[in-house]
């Protein structure tokens, strides 16, 4: 039954509070009028002077009254069917002109010789008020001082004469009562406009208040003020923003989700909360599990047996307390708790400002969250790159001076590769080994050096380096006119590069080949000692192939120790093993 109310008077088409209150008005007058109209054909007699009641008039066969009757029930069908498909201007006219024939044209029928008469033109004035406003106000008081002037002029033809002065004083009184009607009417609507002017200056400034606290939040995040920065000033901004809250504070649910536990509380009370780490269990029987167990916001009032409040023993004043869930989408992070010695602080229709009030510092905690893990995750990668490079800066001293140390080593084996001297003048070449002033100071520097000589030469002077590690520098004698570009200078060092590059790789050659080479005269060695069963025989070979190897001109080689040698020679029997 209840569903098919809903569905016959459905509002769905309306998205504002305001229609569908009024939408559930012209449901309800219009269906008060149905009944109303119903018991009225059904029950009351339609003249003085007969009995028959409208119905009966109507099977009668009395077209009047069953053009009046299909009129009146299809003028209320029409108001239903209109307010359900959201055409308002004709669900408010319909009950207006159902009541205009259902009462009105009755009264004017009857002369208006009944008091009761005058009542319903007020009556007809009230209703087109309340439903259309100012104008059905306006239009309604004409057409009832219209009709109240034709009802009155009706009795010249009642066979009960009445008196002109009476007829007179019955239409100014009536009158005065419609017109005291719509001044009643008028001032109401006047009222309840500027209640709900009032209620949405009151809405604007509590939003306005809200976006000022949330802004605030927001430039702390901005600040990049860390979150217990972030939740501190939450908590202070709402009790300085809200007079009627003395005490708030925020808890979060800890990562396992049992438990949610005090993070930020104002004044002395909050601080010997959070020192004794004041935790309340997820689901249990208070303000704080209950909220973040159900997802819902909860108000509970301290003179009220029916919630789950519990005096707090540091905060005795409390005689309301509110809690909203802190939530970023379906996840409940903690919740908001506010208290206030004020019992009607937390009303029904603030409750909405508040959780989008805890929506936004939920919000806020989670971008402070991300944003804290964010600068980890940097300082971290930092930390990591500090690693690398330091790694990496070891790795190269340690290329730099093993490079140094086998080209000092190369270099020393061959003394004949040192250098070189080209005079292209005079084609002539020759191996050098003395350092001139320039390649020791581009040497020194690292850099390129140019010098000018006696003979006003340019000398120009670039180190040869490997991997960071000057194995060595070239010397360029220029004709003293002659000016480098900048992109010549960067030719003559990248050739400095690639020169070293191409020595080192000539370097290595050369050791892979000396390393082939010992690798097959062990291979050759260990081939001559294997190829005999004999120990002189296999002395001999190792000693033959040890003195091709190394140019020897003697080797000698023994087996044993001294002390065993000595020992066979005085006839003592060698140590066994163990002794």
């Amino acid at each position: 039954m209840n569903d098919f109310f809903q569905r016959l008077f459905d509002i769905s088409k309306y998205d504002s509070l305001i229609e569908r209150d009024r939408a559930r008005m012209v449901y309800a007058i219009t269906s008060f009028l149905l009944v109303l109209f119903t018991l009225y054909i059904t029950l009351v007699p339609v003249g003085a002077n007969t009995p028959a009641t409208f119905v009966q008039e109507a099977l009668a066969g009395d077209v009047v009254y069953i053009i009046l009757m299909v009129g009146l029930y299809s003028l209320g069908i029409v108001a239903i069917w209109a307010t359900r498909v959201g055409n308002t201007r004709l669900s408010t006219v319909s009950p207006v002109i159902m009541f205009f024939i259902g009462g009105v044209l009755n009264a004017v029928d009857g002369s208006f010789h009944n008091p009761a008469d005058g009542v319903t033109l007020v009556l007809f004035v009230l209703l087109a008020g309340l439903l259309n406003r100012d104008r059905g106000l306006l239009v309604s008081s004409v057409v009832a001082i219209i009709v109240l002037a034709i009802g009155i002029s009706f009795r010249a033809n009642d066979p009960i004469r009445l008196d002109a002065d009476d007829s007179i004083e019955d239409f100014f009184t009536i009158a005065l009562e419609i017109i005291g009607a719509v001044g009643v009417t008028y001032l109401f609507l006047r009222f309840a406009r500027l209640n709900r002017q009032e209620a949405m200056i009151r809405s604007g400034e509590e939003r306005l208040l809200l976006a000022q606290i949330t802004a605030q939040i927001a430039q702390r995040i901005l600040g990049r003020a860390k979150l217990q920065d972030v939740l501190n000033g939450a908590v202070e901004q709402i009790c300085s923003s809200y007079p009627s809250i003395y005490h708030a504070q925020i808890f979060l649910i800890d990562d396992i989700g049992k438990s949610a536990e005090l993070v930020a509380s104002t004044g002395e009370v909050g601080k010997m909360l959070i020192a004794r780490h004041h935790t309340l269990t997820v689901g249990s029987q208070s303000v704080i599990g209950r909220v973040t167990a159900t997802n819902s916001p909860m108000v509970a009032r301290a003179d009220s047996t029916s919630t789950v409040h519990r005096r707090n023993e540091f905060l005795p004043d409390t005689t309301v307390e509110a809690a909203f869930p802190l939530r970023i989408g379906p996840l409940v992070i903690g919740a908001l708790d506010l208290q206030s010695t004020i019992v009607d602080t937390f009303r029904e229709e603030d409750l909405p400002i508040f959780q989008a009030l805890a929506d936004n510092i939920a919000i806020a905690i989670d971008n402070a969250r991300l944003f804290e893990e964010a600068e980890e995750r940097v300082e971290e990668n930092k930390r990591l790159v500090e690693q690398a490079n330091t790694a990496l800066r070891q790795v190269q001293r340690l290329n730099q001076r093993l490079t140094g140390r086998a080209w000092s080593d190369y270099v020393s084996d061959h003394r004949e590769a040192r250098g070189v001297n080209i005079d292209f003048s005079g084609n002539q070449m020759s191996t050098g080994m003395e350092w001139t002033r320039a390649l020791s100071q581009t040497i020194q520097t690292n850099d390129l050096v140019q010098t000018q000589t006696d003979s006003g030469a340019r000398v120009l002077a670039v180190p040869i380096r490997l991997r960071g590690q000057v194995i060595g520098a070239m010397e360029f004698e220029l004709d003293g006119d002659n000016h480098l570009q900048p992109e010549q200078l960067e030719l003559v060092q990248d050739v400095g590069e690639l020169f070293s590059l191409s020595a080192e790789n000539a370097r290595l050659f050369e050791e892979s080949q000396r390393n082939a080479q010992r690798e097959a005269m062990v291979g050759e060695i260990a081939a001559r000692i294997q190829s005999t069963n004999n120990v002189e025989t296999m002395l001999s070979e190792a000693a033959r192939g040890l003195k091709q190897t190394l140019k020897a001109e003697r080797v000698a080689i023994r087996l044993g120790t001294p002390s065993a040698v000595r020992n066979a020679a005085n006839g003592d029997e060698a140590p066994r093993n163990g002794e």
